[in-house]
């Protein structure tokens, strides 16, 4: 059944194309759907741009009203966590008080306000909003693993600028930002999310005089020390323990206790002449993480306080109770009398500026001449950005600009006129509110604007990803339902040219159209011309044999049976696994199916088991009706083990255990499913995904039972893997693939058992460093090695040479199969009673194999041994990085695999068949999305695991490589789990069916056909083909609900990760087909060597 006339060099190159065109497709999409805005290196300086001085007498724009300030930023300070709850139970609540006590008690010294930030709510980005005053993008939450210097003007150079000096301590991504603006920098490892106490205690130590266990106490013993004007703290506690902890816990109120002494302290020694800006640069869920744009993580809290009074007492009541997150460098600017950055578009808290300057004036201040004056400033720098990026981008409409404009000048107009009247209060109130409408219509102008989208990249990339699907079901099915092998194989080599043809001319036309826009972001400048030049001359060369083989199909080739057979093949259970697959990649257009995906993927998979059952049934029971016409005596008489009643009926009730077991598999899987915010309050998340140690938790299930069953988990997995090698006889013999399958993955399970229990405690403070990393990188050493000898050598046979007697074979002929006989032969032999070496006449057989005679252990499972062996290590992998909540899931992944492996055999009419049936391709990518949800994933940002980023390792990084490969696998660890068993699909059913009486040799048919290769390039082909449809139906939806409300929400978020995804799939496809090539390779030579 072997696919003659197609080499294996040639299917891997079909393979690469395919993976090719779909990543251009994907990166094209992502080009025009995810865009970022023009970052403008324009600052801002005394002397305005459009040459109006912007400076008043010594100072710069506008009287400064401070001239220190300290600016402390909590990570994740939520804003319920600041104000008081009287008689509440949570353990978050009535610990940061002082913000609630001062404001209330010196309302014009005070003041605390809800912060509202822009998504996405990571770190990162949340820096460079609140340092430049602009508005971030989605794209911008990629970047969150590696922070570069910003290149627009901030907060940090302005201060850098006019001379002042800026200490900092704390998160080290303000160094990363910053670093050559600070005058003296203290920064602290801020990406282990495990560590609750090093970056609090860090600056506190260099802060606090009195704070035990300082190393360092003398840099800043007190905060009138004159070597700073500028201070700024970053505290990481409060974010962190939210990410291990969750809100609700004893150690985040410990952290939040420390937080209100930190800030007493601050309180007490502030100058005279200070101000204290305490903010939260993003709030977090319930269950402690952040990065989307739910009510909880965008409410931060701000805090403003100085010893002397400074808002005027008409702006007390009118203070907001609500801030923008953009308003803050605006407002900190001009109340230290810098300039605004250049690309701000946040207006200032103008109640806040409704105090004197300092030193304060003779004359009597007018409380509404600060405000003005900062709206009128902040309006001006608006517009010179605006003028500015006109220049650069067509992306804003004259005629709106002309309107702005126009409004602003009226603003300005109307400012002369109050100021010469001396700022009445009326007339100064109307002011701030046109103001304020002009400030509001240009911030929306630009959400607008920077919301729009390239829709021709949108569509290349669609029509890439069809392109490269239709090239795919080309190759996989059409052209091996051809009846010539030569034909077929000089098809696929010539559409291969073709395909190169015409990725040549598309590049050839990108790279000379749009070579300055386009290139930075997918064809890597310069390089794309030596590309399309190796493609077309390849080209070129297959010009004449396309000829040739469009001249063989003209005359052999009858397309008209080809189309009859193409479409009379499929069964019933495949064209409506085509259907569900249909409903499914349909339904990813409706908002309310992606939030309820986890809930929708059983009933769709369920729907496609019954259905394949009932199909199963109704083929046996045409079995039955055949058999009781050719054995009429048999009658019902089912209970003969020898009838063929019995063995069907046999048959049936395993089939019947096999699916009620797979559904139990199914069922128990959705119960570790993590609640999305859409879903709550009709979701309730699995107790074993909350963070450890959870006090809600503690009634249910505790600690030390979790632990438990979680090793049990863990003990099964390998414990099943294990015996099922050693029942194959694939555990024997000595190689170092062999011995790291018996020892060291055992030894890795243990390595993982113990990180577990020293993790388990929701504070590791007593650990030492490197005790918690000193297990996890045992593991991954263990899983390398093992990783690395199995790829050297892939074959877990073991030949067992006996010195009596021997095997006589003719040379003449396929050694393979004799080899075969004989020893099949061998072990008959010695199961048959009686059995002396002879027949039961006493004349010995020539063919016979005498009792002790070599024996091979393992050969029916050659090829699923090493796929096996590769599972196991991807799943001890999975279980360090996902951690002991997620056990129970993995597990049941594991059973839930080999209870599909073992329907497709049983229910498989014939493993002969030269392709795996397309319902098992469509179930196995069901189940692969399933267990997304089940290993405690969902589509949206905060559900990220970045603390996986430092299981085995301590410190910041310098390169951001391996943290993200561990973290995209432990967001896809079902991806890869499924995509390295795929190849089990088509061994398993012939290791299954493995019956010498009949005929049927196990995996050794696949070595003696010789059409292995082929068999794993058309199942790769198929579920790269299966998995495409998703993606394809993501970006589509994406694209076409572009302006949907939800489209950041929801849309944008299911594409990401739905890209990532299949591109992590293709890899590991495109590196599982060598890979199955090689343990073909290594087989062949294995059974020579026999020979």
């Amino acid at each position: 059944m072997g696919f003659s006339g197609v080499t294996r060099r040639t299917m891997f190159n079909v393979l690469s194309l395919s993976c090719l065109i779909y990543t251009i497709g994907v990166l094209i999409f992502t080009v025009g759907f995810l865009l970022n805005r023009v970052e403008i290196s324009a600052t801002s300086g005394c002397l305005a741009t459009d040459g109006q001085s912007e400076a008043t007498g010594d100072q710069c724009w506008i009287d400064k009203r401070f001239n220190k300030s300290v600016i402390v930023v909590i990570d994740a300070l939520r804003y319920d966590f600041t104000t008081p709850v009287p008689d509440s139970d949570l353990l978050y609540h009535n610990k940061l008080t002082i913000f609630h006590e001062l404001s209330t008690r010196y309302p014009r010294r005070a003041g605390l306000f809800k912060f509202v930030a822009d998504p996405p709510t990571t770190t990162l980005q949340r820096l460079k909003g609140l340092t430049t005053g602009s508005l971030p993008t989605f794209v911008d939450a990629g970047s969150n693993f590696a922070g570069t210097e910003i290149q627009e003007d901030n907060l940090i150079f302005q201060l850098n600028s006019t001379g002042h000096r800026v200490v900092f301590l704390g998160d080290d991504t303000w160094v990363n930002l910053y670093n050559k603006y600070f005058s003296l920098s203290y920064p602290f490892p801020s990406f282990n999310v495990k560590d609750l106490h090093t970056v609090d205690n860090g600056i506190n130590s260099r802060l606090i005089p009195d704070f035990p266990g300082g190393p360092d106490r003398t840099l800043l013993p007190e905060l009138s020390d004159s070597s700073w004007d500028v201070l700024i703290a970053h505290y990481l506690g409060v974010d962190h323990c939210g990410h291990r902890c969750g809100p609700n816990h004893p150690e985040m109120a410990s952290k939040l206790s420390q937080m209100n002494r930190a800030v007493e302290f601050i309180v007490e020694g502030l100058p005279e002449d200070a101000l204290l800006v305490v903010i939260g640069d993003h709030g977090m869920t319930s269950s402690g993480d952040h990065g989307g744009d739910s009510g909880a993580e965008l409410d931060s809290a701000m805090f403003v306080y100085s010893p002397r009074d400074f808002i005027d007492e008409y702006f007390v009541d009118k203070l907001p109770g609500a801030v923008s997150q953009l308003d803050f460098v605006s407002t900190i600017s001009l109340l230290l009398g810098l300039p605004v950055p250049f690309s701000n578009l946040g207006s200032p808290v103008y109640q806040l500026l409704s105090g004197p300057p300092v030193p304060p004036p003779s004359a009597p201040w007018p409380p509404h001449k600060g405000p003005l004056e900062s709206l009128s400033l902040t309006a001006r720098q608006i517009r010179r950005y605006l003028t500015l990026y006109s220049v650069i981008s067509n992306d804003f409409l004259p005629s709106t600009l002309s309107r702005l404009d126009r409004l602003l000048a009226d603003c300005e107009t109307s400012l002369t006129r109050v100021s010469q009247s001396g700022f009445q209060r009326q007339q100064s109130d109307d002011l701030i509110a046109q103001y304020q409408e002009y400030l509001s219509e240009v911030k929306a102008m630009c959400r607008d604007t920077w919301a729009k989208f390239d829709l021709p990249y949108i569509c290349y990339g669609i029509l890439f990803a069809v392109m490269a699907s239709v090239w795919t079901l080309l190759v996989s099915y059409v052209i091996f339902l051809l009846e010539y092998s030569i034909v077929r194989g000089r098809l696929i080599n010539s559409t291969v040219q073709w395909i190169s043809v015409s990725l040549a001319v598309i590049f050839l036309l990108i790279w000379a159209i749009f070579p300055l826009y386009i290139s930075p972001y997918i064809l890597f400048s310069s390089y794309i011309s030596l590309i399309a030049a190796v493609l077309l001359v390849r080209a070129m060369v297959a010009i004449l044999s396309c000829y040739k083989v469009s001249e063989i199909l003209r005359h052999s080739l009858s397309w008209k049976s080809l189309v009859i057979n193409i479409l009379a093949k499929p069964s019933l259970e495949t064209y409506f696994s085509f259907f569900v697959l249909l409903i499914y990649v349909v339904s990813l257009g409706g908002n309310t199916f992606l939030v309820q995906e986890d809930k929708v993927l059983p009933f769709l998979y369920l729907s496609l088991l019954c259905v394949s059952y009932l199909s199963y049934i109704n083929r046996t029971q045409t079995l039955l009706s055949l058999k009781r016409s050719e054995h009429p005596r048999e009658g019902f008489r089912h209970s003969n083990p020898k009838s063929p009643f019995y063995l069907l009926l046999t048959k049936v009730w395993r089939v019947t255990l096999l699916v009620v077991c797979m559904v139990g598999c199914l069922r128990f899987s959705t119960n570790f499913n993590l609640c999305r915010e859409e879903q709550y309050p009709n979701c309730e998340t699995s107790p074993f995904l909350d963070k450890l140690s959870n006090s809600s938790l503690q009634p249910l299930l505790s600690t030390n039972s979790r632990y438990f069953i979680s090793v049990c988990s863990l003990v099964s997995i390998s414990a099943s893997l294990y015996f099922l090698l050693r029942f194959w006889g694939n555990q024997n013999g000595t190689t170092f693939a062999t011995l790291c399958n018996r020892f060291v993955l055992a030894l890795a399970t243990v390595f993982v058992a113990f990180h577990w229990a020293i993790t388990a405690s929701a504070n590791t403070d007593w650990v030492a460093p490197w005790q918690l990393t000193v297990f996890p990188l045992a593991t991954y050493v263990c899983l390398f090695v093992s990783m690395l000898c199995l790829v050297a050598n892939p074959v877990l046979l073991y030949l067992e040479r006996v010195s009596t007697g021997g095997i006589s074979v003719d040379v003449s002929r396929d050694v393979g199969p004799q080899l075969f006989s004989v020893l099949d032969r061998s072990i008959r032999y010695r199961g048959a009673p009686g059995a002396q070496g002879g027949r039961e006449n006493g004349a010995a057989d020539p063919t016979e194999a005498p009792p002790s005679k070599p024996m091979i252990y393992g050969m029916i499972t050659g090829y699923s041994a090493p796929f096996v062996a590769l599972t196991w290590i991807i799943y001890i992998l999975a279980a360090l990085l996902l951690g002991q909540s997620v056990s129970l899931p993995l597990a049941t992944s594991l059973f839930h695999v080999i209870l599909t492996l073992e329907y497709t055999s049983v229910t498989m009419a014939t493993p002969n068949d030269p392709s795996v049936p397309w319902p098992t391709v469509v179930s196995w990518f069901i189940l692969s999305s399933h267990y997304f949800f089940a290993f405690g994933h969902q589509a949206t940002i905060p559900s990220i695991r970045f603390e996986a980023a430092y299981i085995g390792f301590h410190g910041d990084w310098n390169v951001y490589i391996v943290p993200f490969l561990l973290i995209l696998f432990n967001t896809l660890a079902s991806t890869f789990i499924f995509s390295v068993g795929l190849p089990l699909c088509i061994t398993w059913p012939f290791y299954r069916r493995y019956a010498p009486s009949s005929g049927n040799q196990g995996e050794y048919q696949l070595l003696r056909d010789g059409d292995f290769p082929s068999r794993l390039f058309q199942l790769i082909s198929a579920y790269i083909l299966v998995s495409s449809t998703k993606l394809i139906s993501t970006m589509a939806t994406a694209a076409i609900l572009r302006r949907h409300l939800m489209v950041w929400k929801i849309f944008a978020p299911r594409f990401v990760y739905e890209a990532a995804s299949f591109l992590s799939s293709l890899v590991v496809l495109l590196l599982i087909y060598p890979f199955g090539v090689w343990i073909d390779y290594k087989l062949r030579k294995f059974m020579n060597r026999c020979s």
